[in-house]
């Protein structure tokens, strides 16, 4: 008898062990789905609410870095195209300038050589083409050899080509040409913005003697100022122009807004890709260089949403509860989340004929792992 009482005490066992062990690993595996089962008492002490999903236009935004910046042709680097001495300046880092503004005045010896070579040349070439002209004429009258001609006309030609290149130089300087041909010398020479800006390098004292291919001033204008960033390689397919733009300086809490309108079309070292923004509004207060956060908006699409408060985190994964037929059971899921964006979310898989816990989530969870710590 109490073999009997034992092997049926042993084969119950069996029978309600089986299942338990076979339903861990099933779930492990996530093929079968874990349910949480509250009494009438705990569903009125958590407030349970469920909603399904709902069709919203949402849209994805891809995070990056950068800095503001100019384009080339806004950030000019002056030096001096001739050696010489700086003679005077009053510029000072920050000020601005105007295009044409002299920035410093420099004098050297070799300005009053090159002026003093133009106006000989241009002497001697009154009297090169007057002796051109004369046996052009004789050479047409056979009154003189052709040899003699050819001559003539290649030291005219020599000169004016000479005097052409000395005045091209003297015009790069800055020297008025109208008051040397009066005869007058300058011995000194202006150097002068080239564009309007501001002065952010300069390189010179009085007295300093410069080289031509030493900096003088470095001088940006700010009017035209761009945001370039730094978009890593995966994310560039998502990037096209003209998408809208989120600006967030790091000195600043303000929002700006701007708009693609470059891609590079080079990935870097770092696996990165220049995209280069517009900005909507200008500020010339802004300062080239300083370092920002953007995010760069895809166009919205309508996707089925639920609350943020749906998702709970649970060992490195998302997961949802949806409700079932038995209105004190609800199944735990997991999820993939692909967005969020103001307090809605869109996750994978989702059915849009379930309902969903979108208050007491986490309850249900504290639930699980109750069940896990027994």
């Amino acid at each position: 008898m109490n073999k009997i009482l034992l092997l049926l005490i042993t084969t119950a066992a069996l029978s309600c062990s089986s299942p338990k062990i076979q339903e861990t690993a099933e779930t492990d595996k996530d093929e079968n789905p874990v349910l949480v089962s509250l009494t009438s008492e705990q569903l009125a002490s958590v407030g349970l609410e469920t909603a399904k999903p709902e069709m919203n236009y949402m849209s994805t935004s891809i995070e990056a870095t950068g800095m503001l910046d100019v384009p080339p042709q806004q950030a000019v680097s002056v030096m001096a195209l001739f050696g010489g001495y700086v003679k005077s300046t009053d510029m000072l880092q920050g000020k601005q300038v105007k295009k044409g503004d002299v920035l410093c005045v420099m004098q050297d010896p070799s300005y009053i050589q090159l002026q003093q070579e133009y106006l000989d040349i241009k002497s001697q070439l009154e009297f090169l083409q007057a002796d051109f002209e004369r046996q052009k004429q004789l050479a047409s009258e056979q009154v003189s050899s052709q040899k003699t001609f050819q001559q003539a006309k290649a030291q005219y030609e020599s000169a004016k080509a000479k005097l052409n290149g000395i005045k091209a130089q003297l015009l790069m300087l800055n020297v008025p040409l109208n008051s040397l041909d009066a005869g007058t010398i300058s011995p000194t020479v202006s150097i002068i913005s080239p564009i309007n800006g501001y002065i952010t390098e300069m390189k010179i004292n009085l007295g300093t003697y410069v080289q031509p291919q030493d900096l003088l001033f470095r001088i940006i204008d700010p009017e035209h100022l761009h945001a370039e960033l730094q978009v890593f390689e995966k994310d560039i397919p998502y990037i096209s122009k003209n998408q809208k733009v989120h600006i967030r300086l790091v000195n600043e809490q303000k929002v700006r807004t701007a708009h693609v309108y470059l891609i590079n079309k080079e990935i870097s070292a770092e696996r990165t890709v220049r995209v280069h923004c517009h900005l909507d509004s200008e500020d010339q207060s802004l300062i080239p260089g300083t370092y920002l956060h953007a995010q760069v908006f895809n166009e919205a699409q309508q996707n089925y949403t639920l609350p943020e408060s749906a998702v709970v985190s649970y060992n490195g994964r998302q997961y949802v509860f949806a409700a079932t037929g038995n209105k004190s059971a609800y199944e735990m899921i997991a999820v993939n989340l692909l967005l969020t964006k103001d307090k809605k979310c869109v996750i994978n898989p989702v059915d849009t004929s379930k309902r969903y816990v979108t208050q007491g989530a986490y309850d249900l969870l504290g639930k699980v792992n109750n069940k896990s710590d027994d």
